[in-house]
């Protein structure tokens, strides 16, 4: 008993441990972008541009939620409660699994040939959000499958011996519960999309425009790409690199609140479901 209460202890030592190393490299990690940004604002705004890269963001952002979150959800749902064990599920899974992990400037390739040359959008805020919604969707699709498999079964079978049909359950019963965890999977996706540079490169993404700030079928400004320009190609590195570091922070703000955003909403629901 002694040397097993060692070992729980020594255990939870540990992942105390670096549960806290965890927090303090992502406090850091804010703190440092945060205090080295947010004072370069200012400059960043003078030299122009950051209305149209932080307009760009959103609106690549609302195109990637508009694409991947209701396929996401409705494949997840496929899955989760129409098929569980099929070799079809088996295989979209696994299918869904590896695209999850396929690199950003790989998915960059795809719509620069599907998007841009294929149907002929050309380099566009429509090509590029198309391409972040396709490259946010297997990741997602996934966040929203645990989310469903969460909601205990017992819930399921009870809702079926009241005489519930199948479609009952998934409205009523299952997707209610399941909510805050969808959303969490939306919001990480949408985060991530926001921050991906990669994929912008080839399908749109330009440093600077002199049209209008917002069009779908136009080239576009983003704060990543911003970010990227400005480390790599700016004439005068001390002057480039606080500047990408402001617009780094815009970033990062946008993410939070995404996130916030998300937060809210779960807490309501999980307080209106009374979990």
């Amino acid at each position: 008993m002694n040397s097993a209460s060692r070992r729980e202890r020594l255990l939870a030592g540990l992942l105390g441990g670096l549960t806290a190393a965890l927090v303090a490299l992502t406090v850091g990690l804010v703190l440092v972008i945060l205090a080295r940004g947010l004072p370069q604002v200012g400059a960043l705004l003078n030299q122009g541009g950051l209305g149209a890269a932080a307009l760009g963001t959103i609106g690549l952002t609302l195109i990637t939620a508009l694409v991947a979150a209701p396929f996401g959800v409705a494949t997840a749902i496929a899955l989760s409660e129409l098929g569980q064990t099929g070799r079809l599920a088996r295989g979209l899974r696994f299918g869904l699994g590896t695209l999850a992990g396929v690199p950003g400037v790989v998915w960059g390739l795809f719509g620069l040939v599907v998007f841009v040359q294929g149907l002929a959008l050309g380099p566009s805020l429509l090509a590029a959000g198309l391409t972040l919604g396709v490259f946010t969707l297997p990741s997602l699709t996934l966040a929203c499958e645990q989310a469903l498999r969460a909601v205990p079964e017992e819930e399921r079978e009870a809702a079926f011996a009241l005489g519930a049909t199948r479609w009952e359950v998934i409205t009523r019963n299952v997707l209610p519960r399941a909510a805050p965890g969808i959303l969490s999977g939306v919001a990480l996706g949408l985060s991530r999309a926001a921050g991906e540079t990669a994929p912008l490169l080839l399908t749109g993404a330009v440093y600077s425009i002199s049209g209008p700030v917002f069009g779908l079928s136009a080239p576009f400004m983003a704060l990543p790409h911003h970010v990227y320009t400005l480390v790599t190609q700016h004439p005068d590195p001390t002057v480039g690199e606080p500047l990408a570091f402001a617009a780094a922070a815009l970033l990062l703000l946008l993410s939070l609140l995404i996130g916030g955003v998300a937060a809210g909403l779960r807490a309501r629901l999980r307080l209106g479901e009374g979990l």
